[in-house]
């Protein structure tokens, strides 16, 4: 008898769980019957000449990367706030006047108000890749991908997409599968209405991976690579790429990095914080590892050449 409830208790917990995955695949399959919006197809010949420009790209988009974050240290050192606002503050609403008025009346400085400037997990991504692309001589390649990325709602996920057509090697990151439903409850939970687009489907999505070789609307070329690493860094996968990019939860959140190493813009920090950019070591869900911000699964894409195992080159630190 206590067996055959044990049993019985068990089904109902497979069940339940059942019933759980269906609504969250109910509410993604709405999201995943479109397509990414507008074209994006490069030649050949700019195809060639990117893959033999990588190298000099990751020297110059990894120097752009760090001195925004070093600057954001510096500045917020010196005077207690971020020289970058997000993008989707209050203070990004104001005027130049208004965000004088406001330092004011922190104690601050009103003229600091005229070095800050505007930033967000895509812009700093969109920034140092047109810096890389316009100094490697492929600007007008650059521009393709900005407008690509711009018919798609400037969702990193579009960016992503446009770099693997170019050659690069996506993969599917996911720390610990087993985690998945507990993930989507905890996310459900936070905001039942997904309002802010923040659900990342974990289970949904790893089956759809498993099955397809498809994150929402990305193709993926690895699904194995970055899977199940727990709180272990995969410095041995990514370490040796001199360039990364990278979204989570169904493109909300846009991180770039070099070597492992991950640099984020958030859009949503005050300007006192001293995390309005930040940095680490890919390790999602190790504490202090990157991306930060509850970030559990998603999709990362390096260089041509740089796939796991194949690199050309030996690590690097900074």
């Amino acid at each position: 008898m206590l067996k055959q409830f044990c049993n019985t208790r068990l089904n109902f917990k497979a069940f339940f769980s059942v019933l759980t995955l269906a609504f969250v695949a109910s509410n993604a399959l709405a999201q995943d019957n479109v397509n990414f919006v507008g074209d994006f197809e490069p030649t050949q010949s700019e195809i060639r000449n990117h893959f033999n420009s990588i190298d000099q790209m990751g020297k110059i988009f990894g120097n752009c990367l760090q001195q925004d974050y070093y600057y954001h240290i510096r500045f917020h050192d010196r005077y207690g706030v971020s020289p970058f606002y997000g993008s989707a503050t209050k203070f990004a609403e104001m005027s130049i006047e208004e965000r004088r008025n406001y330092l004011a009346r922190m104690g601050k400085d009103p003229s600091i108000a005229d070095k800050m400037s505007k930033t967000s997990c895509i812009g700093l991504t969109l920034k140092c890749y047109e810096k890389a692309f316009k100094e490697t001589n492929q600007l007008a390649l650059y521009r393709k991908i900005q407008k690509f990325t711009a018919a798609n709602n400037y969702d990193g996920s579009a960016m992503v997409e446009a770099f693997r057509r170019l050659g690069w090697y996506v993969m599917y990151w996911n720390p610990d599968p087993s985690l998945n439903e507990a993930y989507d409850a905890a996310e459900k939970a936070r905001n039942p209405n997904n309002d802010s687009r923040a659900w990342g489907y974990h289970a949904y999505r790893h089956l759809m991976v498993n099955r397809h070789k498809k994150y929402f609307k990305n193709p993926v070329d690895d699904i194995t690579s970055l899977v199940g690493f727990g709180t272990n860094s995969p410095q041995h996968i990514l370490g040796q790429a001199p360039m990364l990019i990278g979204v989570a939860s169904t493109g909300y959140h846009t991180y770039p990095g070099m070597y492992g190493v991950i640099i984020e813009a958030h859009s949503t920090r005050s300007i006192t914080d001293r995390f309005t950019v930040e940095t680490s070591k890919f390790n999602p869900i190790a504490n202090g590892g990157a991306p930060r911000g509850k970030f559990l699964t998603g999709i990362i894409a390096v260089p041509p050449g740089y796939e796991p195992y194949r690199s050309r080159r030996s690590g690097y630190g900074w």
